[in-house]
């Protein structure tokens, strides 16, 4: 075995890289990382987008499409497209996630559209009369175990525990009609989602939700765990598009900051991370107090819209077939 070079520790986030592209002039919207099929041991990529368009890649241990571990360095993933069963090229996939219970993939999009698979190559799609709504579905997020939540548009809410039977939010207090468009779940037990106007609602069984207003035209929110000198702190950032960065750590109130971008997309876990427009990227120290831009990142005019923090690299996806990545 060849001897490996000793490396310097370092946060992912601090140095972004080009990835390879999927098709040009695909619109990629987000990202998902989880297992090849739920009777292997092998992880894989799945990257959605406009179109019905998904892409995959696998992520093999110890010689991984993200790069050879002995090499030191990692290379791009090289996305491929399924051959199976596909989604069809009339819907505008918006979100991904792997669902952990039911050990699949399940992507939602226009028209209350939700597609699943337990193999990443085929695809079974289910509309609006299984999901009970014809609002656009935004993202999807899972609790690390069974329980699967949509946000969509006009305050839509749909949880699922198996990824092909979807139910309603039993109540959002106060009721609201804003447009959601992030959601994400914290290990303390409990959901956060967020959309226009501000609007940030908490659930803590993905059923029942209490609405209130913060700030920004909020796109996308993230949690994590962070844990530092054996204190573990449960932090949350949300971003808008109107350069609105929101954080929240345990129970504290949300803080609010403008920067100087218009963000989509949200990540978290070394560090907390911003992105956007014209490839904008922000990153955070956690408890978070100074935003920063990466001292280097690709020079490009896309937009992120999505953004994954798995195997302690951030992957983004984005306009225009923009992929990139920071480990």
């Amino acid at each position: 075995m060849a001897s490996l070079s000793p490396k310097t520790p370092r946060l992912s986030g601090n140095a972004w890289l080009a990835g390879n592209s999927v098709s040009s002039g695909t619109l990629m919207r987000s990202v998902a990382y989880g297992l090849t099929t739920s009777s292997v041991s092998t992880y894989s990529y799945v990257a959605v987008g406009h179109g019905g368009k998904i892409y995959t890649t696998p992520d093999i241990d110890g010689k991984r499409s993200y790069g050879a571990i002995d090499s030191g360095v990692l290379q791009p993933l090289n996305w491929i497209s399924p051959t199976g069963t596909q989604v069809s090229g009339g819907i505008d996939l918006k979100g991904i996630v792997y669902a952990v219970g039911p050990s699949k993939y399940i992507a939602v999009g226009t028209a209350g559209s939700v597609a699943y698979s337990s193999d990443i190559n085929n695809w079974t799609t289910l509309d609006s009369t299984v999901t009970g709504t014809s609002n656009t579905l935004n993202a999807v997020a899972n609790n690390g175990s069974s329980l699967v939540v949509a946000v969509g548009d006009n305050g839509t809410i749909r949880y699922s525990t198996d990824g092909t039977s979807w139910s309603a939010a039993n109540a959002i207090t106060p009721a609201t009609s804003a447009n959601l468009y992030g959601v994400a779940y914290s290990a303390k037990g409990e959901w956060v989602a967020v959309g226009d106007g501000g609007t940030v609602l908490t659930s803590t069984d993905g059923s029942n939700w209490t609405a209130t207003t913060q700030s920004g035209a909020l796109k996308s929110v993230a949690a994590v765990t962070h844990v530092a000198n054996s204190i573990i702190t449960y932090a949350f950032v949300a971003v808008g598009s109107d350069g609105t960065v929101l954080t929240r750590t345990d129970d504290n109130a949300w803080s609010a900051q403008t920067l100087a971008g218009s963000f989509h997309a949200a990540s978290a876990g070394s560090r907390l991370v911003a992105a956007g427009t014209n490839g904008a990227i922000f990153t955070c120290e956690i408890p978070c107090v100074s935003w920063v831009v990466p001292p280097t990142k690709p020079a490009t005019t896309e937009t992120i819209f999505g953004l994954l923090n798995a195997q302690n690299t951030y992957t983004a996806v984005g306009s225009n077939s923009l992929s990139i990545y920071s480990y």
